[in-house]
């Protein structure tokens, strides 16, 4: 149980270090508009296609790591979610970490360090739901997965 409790507090450390604190946090200023998208995929789309000088290819490189970055962070969520905390509701994990995802939303937008943008609360609770999956797989295929 003692290492289920690290790893989930050593995940949440890093969630929120890279949401908050990581160094491509910083000296990035963004005016009070460019902070905030409210606009499901359609300011995602727009953004990939508004090369501001760069290249599109340095923007795809982007839009996909933000796409697939947002789904693989919250992936851990619903591991630490089904066992530390024994829950295995698919619909309350999918709440949960569409709160903790708004919340830090908000928090970004209000600290200014991050751009708060709807399409990241999308993608982090799909990346739950993924997470749920994923994580009774390995229940249902591995022997170290089930009894630990």
């Amino acid at each position: 149980m003692r290492k289920k409790i690290f790893y989930s507090v050593g995940y949440f450390v890093l969630l929120f270090y890279i949401v908050f604190w990581a160094p491509w946090r910083k000296g990035v200023k963004l005016s009070e508009a460019e902070r905030l998208r409210l606009h499901p995929i359609v300011d995602s789309v727009k953004e990939l296609f508004n090369n501001h000088g760069a290249s599109w290819w340095v923007h795809a490189f982007y839009f996909c790591s933000n796409l697939f970055g947002n789904i693989v962070l919250f992936l851990p969520f619903s591991f630490v979610m089904m066992w530390v905390f024994r829950m295995t509701n698919v619909i309350k994990i999918a709440l949960l970490a569409c709160l903790l995802s708004l919340a830090i939303e908000i928090t970004q937008y209000y600290t200014g360090t991050g751009v708060a943008d709807v399409d990241d609360v999308l993608l982090n609770t799909t990346g739950a739901i993924a997470g749920v999956y994923l994580c009774r797989f390995f229940q249902n295929h591995s022997k170290y997965f089930i009894h630990r």
